[in-house]
């Protein structure tokens, strides 16, 4: 499990978008709810209307009276445009945009979730003013306890049949569920041209300081319009699973003649966006992983504060450490045996070491890893074997050099840097060169075991 760098600039092109594509959903979704009576014919008889999106009417109505407007004013070319702008003076909406956006780039899961509720709790405050009289509303007490009820009436037999009689109630909760929802797969996962981004990609690969290209406003504009995941996971720039650390995820595009093809990360909702779909498109719930982890092991099963890590905020890579359990036999020592197991040790100095083993434990990572065996057996060989003569070599080449001594230490910051884009690389790392590296240190520690079976 290794930790994602995630740039300032892809947070702020990411709330930009998705900050322009909410408005857009809300008053469209206004707009089509008043044009049976073509939006402005008639506002006068919306003054004294009560409940959901007749008070945004009953608003706008004020603000026109307020502006001395007429219905003239709402027969011009730039009638939607009116429109919008008058939607954006209602409190309602406005509440609703405020609520909706701090969702996008809240980094502290904690806070994240506080937002998530208070936005659920709003829309069904709306839902339960506009529906007083239904007995439903004695039951369902707050928007955590429709969430409840609404997953487990999905996981019946016959929940689907009966989902809509009994929630039917419910006006605002399920349309605005289905906004950020829509937003993921509509915006989010959408397609790309190839051509575009090409241009972005060569862009990026040449310059790799995003900060730097993000300074070019023509760049900028250009990310925003065709904003995706395929950009969002090219400049993460994270091509190895950030969960097992064992597989590729990196994000390819190539379409030229009849050679065509698109590969890019699984992207994981960490808070499952069918039990928290607000969070559909919030960027720190997006984690680019594969598909072992994410569908195969992780699925859509609920995750609770006290057993996540964030990878984007909480720094791990010295927290916890592989190392190989064995009676230390020569064999196992040289590379040439596999009668060993590869255990993680959490350091017990961790604050938070309690919520990283379960979040380990939650991917299987201990038992997976012991299938890579063969893998590390040929780097134990490698190192045991050739890296006196490879170091003689090296330094037959490199004795002149006034810094000869920096070799080895910069080797190791290397080997910490790129963590995140090898293959296993904490594993090699904590093992060839922590533990087999330094068998005086090693001998020292006493690892606790903390998995059990």
């Amino acid at each position: 499990m290794i930790n994602i760098v995630m740039p300032k600039e892809v947070v702020d092109v990411h709330k930009k978008f998705f900050t322009k594509e909410i408005k857009k959903k809300y008053t469209d979704m206004i707009l089509e709810i008043s044009s049976e009576n073509s939006f402005v014919i008639d506002m006068t008889k919306m003054t004294n209307a009560e409940g959901t999106f007749f008070e945004i009417l009953n608003e706008m109505n004020q603000i026109i009276i307020s502006k001395k407007l007429s219905k003239k004013d709402f027969r011009r070319e730039d009638l939607i445009k009116k429109q919008i702008e008058l939607l954006e003076d209602t409190i309602i909406l406005k509440k609703m945009i405020r609520l909706s956006i701090n969702l996008l780039d809240e980094s502290n899961y904690y806070e994240l979730l506080k937002l998530e509720e208070d936005f659920g709790e709003y829309l069904f405050k709306l839902d339960k003013l506009s529906s007083l009289d239904n007995a439903l509303f004695c039951e369902i007490t707050s928007y955590r306890i429709y969430r409840a009820e609404l997953n487990k009436n999905l996981k019946k037999k016959k929940g689907k049949d009966n989902l809509k009689k009994k929630f039917s109630i419910f006006k605002f909760l399920p349309t605005f569920e289905k906004v950020f929802l829509d937003l993921y797969k509509e915006r989010f996962t959408r397609e790309i041209r190839y051509m575009k981004f090409q241009e972005i990609e060569n862009i990026f690969h040449d310059l790799k300081d995003i900060s730097i290209l993000f300074k070019d406003k023509k760049f900028e504009k250009t990310v925003l319009k065709y904003w995706n995941v395929y950009l969002y996971t090219l400049f993460l720039d994270t091509i190895v699973c950030p969960y097992c650390n064992s597989q590729f995820i990196y994000t390819y595009f190539k379409e030229k003649g009849e050679k065509k093809g698109k590969v890019r990360p699984q992207i994981d909702h960490l808070f499952p966006k069918s039990v928290y779909p607000f969070l559909s498109v919030s960027i720190f719930n997006l984690i680019p992983s594969c598909s072992q982890c994410n569908s195969s092991i992780k699925g859509d099963n609920e995750v609770k504060l006290s057993n996540v890590i964030n990878l984007f905020t909480e720094s791990i890579q010295d927290e916890y450490h592989f190392y190989i359990k064995s009676k230390k036999g020569v064999d196992e020592l040289l590379g040439k045996s596999s009668n060993y197991e590869i255990k993680i040790h959490v350091s017990e100095y961790f604050e938070y070491r309690e919520r990283l083993i379960k979040f380990l434990n939650s991917f299987h990572l201990n038992e997976r890893y012991n299938y890579f065996k063969n893998h590390l057996n040929e780097e134990i060989y490698y190192k045991v074997n050739h890296t006196k003569s490879m170091n003689s070599f090296i330094n037959s080449l490199l004795s002149d050099l006034n810094d000869f001594d920096a070799i080895n230490p910069s080797l190791m910051d290397f080997m910490e840097l790129e963590d995140k884009n090898r293959l296993l690389g904490k594993l090699q790392r904590d093992i060839l060169f922590d533990q087999l590296g330094n068998p005086e240190n090693s001998d020292n520690i006493e690892y606790t075991d903390f998995y059990s079976g």
